[in-house]
């Protein structure tokens, strides 16, 4: 089973090299010379040593003896200097071409996860799990240009032992190959029990990210407060463990090991040969002294092949989220939205729901089911219901962020399908039930709502005075200019009601930028009962919006609204006033009424 693992697996190797011509070729073609003149180095420093050491046993009592000590003295030296100097451009040549390489990705990973026009693709388990792998590009321990510059090393390696082994050649064509191949067969054993052991660790996918998860939980701090009052600290370490234990558990020697064993006895063998051969050929005359020295030193090179150096764990690390990503950009580019398509001007037509059926990927439980639904301009539409029935559902598909499994949905008589998703999603503003907190300024998280217009100020401030927002300007320490986050200098943070007050800004500036339809799902969940019950008369009378979606639990904004549709079960089963459904006395009525005791309301 492992080995079956391991061949699905792509090799680091050849990620980083497709990584990099991919990325700029010159420049790996460039480094790749570079690996390959500082590979051949020590081998002619070898043969040329050999050389000096048989010219000074020889004596230089002659004058063109001693001109070709000089020479070869000067050439050695010459070697030594250009061997060092190869060492220090390689390490900077791969260090920036593995920066390029990881930008690059990052670059094309971000590009790929904003280009869906849906969600569907980033709800998918399966892709989500090759996800967690790729978004380690740059924010793991052993970042890509580590993992460049340990294959630029590991690849020096390599070919100084292959340099040595085509020199031993020329001694002893068969007992050459024998030594080098010996060599490098245990090199290969070594490198596959490697990855046996790293694979068990690190690439269970599903598995990483539940731990990374786990991990992230505790040292993020945005747990903390919930993990010391309900006491979680020990229930987080046992599930660290029991997600991480059975990855560390399967790095266990394997039969590999045999390999690995019968391979360094061949090492052995073959080298006991060589150096038998040698030592017997000088003795005879079969080679001089210089050639000794230089097929000694190159016998001796081959052991560097088999080092187990660091860099084999920073090629392995260091590459594993490059297929990943590169798959990821693959799927998630299959889902780009057509060119062109259809575009609605505003005001909006009516959207309607044509028996409309979903269910999200890997669910056999439907959302929706059977929806049959008008949305009119000029109206605000109020979406009630218990947890579950369907409601934030509705709002993705109405947006474009979901596609119906079944029935489809209308504009103006033209199906949502064949609109352009982008120019379709700009005609929206939303405040979802669980909506972003920007660690930007004050100013620039209302901003976000108009991200195309230029920032002015004056409309800024009236987006947060339409929202009740604009008292919390005058609380923060530098306005509206203030990060919202403590994370950084002079930063602050605001409470749940006081960002949903910002979310709401951010939306109506949406509005003020032309975008015709507000969608509010949950808006007063974490307002005070007296914050609420000014909402409608604050926000929804002064949006500006020519259709309204309203998604809440709290009836006392719902009662103002046109047209009061309830959920149940994926499906309209109440449609109307609110004076129309209290007199049906049906679901929203008994919900109503049972609010109303709580809070006093007549």
């Amino acid at each position: 089973m492992r080995s079956t693992e391991r061949g699905a697996r792509p090799s680091p190797v050849l990620a980083l090299l497709r990584a990099g011509i991919d990325t700029d070729a010159r420049r790996t073609v460039t480094l790749a010379a570079a690996v390959a003149t500082s590979g051949a180095l020590p081998i002619l420093i070898a043969i040329a040593n050999g050389h000096l050491v048989g010219l000074v046993r020889e004596g230089h009592q002659d004058v063109a003896l001693g001109q070709a000590v000089s020479l070869t003295a000067v050439a050695l030296a010459a070697m030594f200097l250009c061997l060092q100097l190869t060492a220090l451009v390689i390490n900077i040549m791969a260090e920036d071409l593995g920066r390029r390489i990881g930008d690059a990705l990052r670059q094309k990973m971000m590009a790929a996860m904003l280009r869906p026009a849906t969600v569907a693709p980033l709800e998918d388990r399966e892709l989500l799990d090759r996800i967690a792998v790729a978004r380690s590009i740059g924010t793991s321990q052993v970042e890509v240009h580590v993992a460049v510059t340990a294959l630029a090393n590991l690849s020096v390696t390599r070919l100084q032992a292959l340099a040595c082994g085509i020199v031993l050649l020329w001694f002893d064509p068969l007992l050459g190959a024998l030594v080098t191949l010996a060599y490098f067969a245990l090199t290969l054993a070594l490198a596959a029990e490697y990855r046996d052991q790293q694979g068990a660790v690190y690439t269970e996918s599903e598995r990483v990210r539940r731990s990374g998860y786990i991990r992230d939980l505790a040292l993020s701090g945005e747990a903390a407060k919930e993990i010391r009052v309900f006491n979680l600290a020990d229930w987080l370490e046992r599930q660290f463990a029991s997600a991480w234990r059975p990855g560390v558990a399967g790095a266990r020697l394997s039969p590999a090991m045999l390999r690995i064993l019968a391979a360094c006895a061949a090492v052995v063998a073959a080298h006991t040969v060589l150096f038998h051969r040698l030592t017997t050929a000088a003795a005879d005359g079969s080679i001089g002294f210089s050639g000794f020295i230089a097929f000694t030193t190159a016998a001796a090179g081959l052991v560097s092949v088999i080092a187990l150096t660091m860099d084999l764990v920073y090629l392995r690390e260091g590459a594993l989220a490059i297929p990943a990503a590169l798959s990821v950009i693959a799927e998630l580019n299959r889902h780009a939205p057509p060119v062109g398509g259809e575009r609605v001007a505003a005001p909006l037509p009516p959207v309607v729901f044509e028996n409309v059926g979903f269910r999200y990927p890997g669910s056999s439980r439907w959302a929706l089911r059977g929806l049959d639904l008008e949305i009119r301009p000029g109206e605000t539409l109020a979406v009630v219901g218990f947890n579950g029935a369907g409601k934030t559902t509705l709002v993705k598909l109405l947006c474009g962020l979901q596609r119906p499994t079944e029935g489809r949905i209308t504009v103006g008589g033209r199906d949502l399908a064949t609109l352009e998703p982008a120019a379709w999603q700009r005609h929206f503003a939303v405040v979802f039930q669980h909506f972003n907190r920007y660690p930007v300024s004050f100013a620039e998280n209302i901003a976000f709502g108009a991200p195309r217009q230029p920032a002015d100020r004056e409309q800024i401030e009236e987006s947060a005075r339409a929202a009740g927002a604009e008292t919390l300007a005058g609380r923060l320490a530098h306005g509206y200019d203030t990060v919202l986050s403590r994370r950084y200098p002079d930063g602050d943070d605001l409470s749940g009601g006081q960002w949903q007050r910002v979310a709401v800004a951010r939306a109506l500036h949406a509005v003020r930028a032309g975008a015709p339809c507000l969608v509010l799902d949950e808006p007063t969940s974490a307002l005070d009962a007296r914050a609420e019950a000014r909402f409608y008369d604050e926000v929804m009378e002064r949006s500006g919006a020519s259709m309204t979606l309203l998604i809440s639990h709290r009836f006392a904004t719902v009662r103002h609204a046109d047209r009061i549709i309830t959920l149940d079960g994926g499906r309209i089963t109440e449609d109307g006033s609110h004076d129309e459904l209290m007199r049906q006395e049906g679901v929203y009525a008994q919900m109503f009424t049972l609010q109303a005791k709580r809070f006093h309301v007549d």
